[in-house]
């Protein structure tokens, strides 16, 4: 019997990322280059050689720092 150790992840590829911020993955691709995604500032990421990784704190931290609401109308207002 094989024993399997579930490790988690601590950062995710580009398309990991599309899927986890639920935007398209040439949304995050555009993100490297404008520094905006959605109109904010892009999730940092890190590069190893040519390989482009988002570390999954980071990512949480961009998420917390979106302002969530409870309605459209109070998004509205804000604007």
């Amino acid at each position: 019997m094989s024993k399997f150790i579930s490790i988690p992840k601590r950062a995710y590829s580009t398309s990991e990322t599309a899927h986890y911020l639920g935007v398209c993955k040439s949304d995050v691709d555009q993100s490297r280059v404008t520094g905006e995604l959605r109109g904010h500032p892009a999730p940092s990421f890190i590069k190893f050689g040519r390989s482009v990784r988002y570390r999954v704190e980071d990512l949480e931290k961009w998420l917390r720092e979106r302002p969530s609401f409870s309605s459209i109308a109070e998004e509205t207002a804000l604007q």
